[in-house]
């Protein structure tokens, strides 16, 4: 799976959005980690033609989001 290059931006209430791909798969898991050591389950998301659009809103204070992108 792969992030879209150029779709990820942050929406006005701080969200953070981006497209992603994943051909063949059915659904995709979204991972997130602030320190590249310990990743917690965003969001479990379906495949619509292998791609689809993940919003997370961050925890307010969080300056960095680093992202997995997992397929069963």
């Amino acid at each position: 799976p792969t992030i879209t290059a150029g779709s990820v931006s942050q929406l006005p209430d701080g969200s953070v959005q981006f497209a992603y791909n994943a051909p063949g798969a059915g659904q995709m898991t979204v991972l997130g980690s602030t320190n590249l050591t310990s990743w917690q389950v965003i969001q479990t998301l379906p495949l619509t033609n292998d791609s689809g659009i993940v919003t997370n809103s961050t925890p307010a204070g969080i300056l960095n989001q680093y992202y997995r992108l997992r397929v069963p």
